[in-house]
């Protein structure tokens, strides 16, 4: 799943409100494969190494055929696995 580039990190992206790079930091640290903002600092990125940075009408236009989210029957709480109450997205079962 994660594409990044190696080497990119928060310090490589020239941005205007260096205030945003906390959430290039973050998606660096997670692996993630998008940012989803309503920032217009960060959408004007719209890349840091593979990391697609898109608005929420951007996100809900994409080819959603691929889970976004893996359907699993494990939830990580706490750093330690645990079984979800409904089998299905990791979401389920937190409340």
């Amino acid at each position: 799943m994660f594409r990044n580039k190696p080497g990119v990190t928060a310090r490589d992206v020239k941005i205007e409100d260096v205030d945003d790079l906390i959430f290039i930091e973050l998606a660096l640290e997670a692996s993630a494969e998008f940012v989803i903002s309503g920032d217009k600092h960060l959408l004007d990125l719209d890349e840091v190494g593979s990391i697609r940075i898109l608005s929420v009408a951007e996100f809900l236009r994409l080819d959603h055929e691929k889970e976004i989210v893996p359907k699993t029957d494990k939830l990580a709480v706490n750093g330690k696995d645990k079984e979800s109450k409904e089998k299905g997205y990791p979401h389920k079962g937190l409340a």
